[in-house]
């Protein structure tokens, strides 16, 4: 009878693990947040590309999406294309874990990049970037605008494609390791 119960809670965790609201036609999945905005968190396991849209429509209505969630890309080392629009404020813990380093990762603004509250530096999926693009350009320079005034913790963690910053003398504040082993 123990050894029931043990496996029907692991079942029980694997398909809360994996659960989600919707998934949009892309194979993006979501939940639905408590103030109706969308999380990511996850992609379908037939996709490679995770060209995720500042708003979705599902059964005609329209979602923001404003987060990825904790451990949402985790181990998808497939992944070829990753794009993170302007409304996404947040990406949880071990969003990026064990991701490949082959990826190309689309930043649609440097503003809101680094603005990001991040949950840990396994968040940044600039760590496993072979290729970053502002703006759907590929570069190896980013210049943040003069609106920001602070740079967040881990927003350029690892971040081994960027060879170039140009950083404003608006900024006057750094978080915890925003540069933390950018060999670039």
């Amino acid at each position: 009878m123990k050894k029931l119960l043990l496996l029907f809670v692991a079942v029980l965790q694997f398909m809360t693990a994996s659960a989600y609201d919707l998934q949009d036609d892309k194979g993006i999945q979501y939940n639905i947040k408590g103030d109706g905005t969308l999380e990511v968190v996850g992609l379908a396991s037939w996709t490679t590309v995770a060209d995720i849209l500042s708003d979705v429509t599902i059964w005609g209505k329209k979602y923001e999406v404003t987060s990825i969630g904790a451990w949402a890309f985790e181990g998808r080392e497939d992944i070829t294309y990753l794009s993170i629009p302007w409304t996404v404020k947040s990406i949880g813990e071990y969003a990026f874990i064990f991701c490949g380093s082959s990826m190309t990762v689309n930043i649609a603004d440097p503003e809101c990049w680094c603005q990001m509250k991040l949950g840990n530096e396994h968040s940044s999926p600039l760590s496993s970037a072979g290729r970053v693009l502002v703006h759907d350009i590929e570069t190896t320079t980013i210049d943040i605008p003069e609106t920001v005034t602070a740079i967040e913790n881990f927003t350029f963690y690892q971040c081994r494609k960027i060879t170039s910053l140009n950083i404003p003398g608006t900024v006057t504040s750094i978080g915890s390791s925003a540069f933390e082993d950018c060999s670039g």
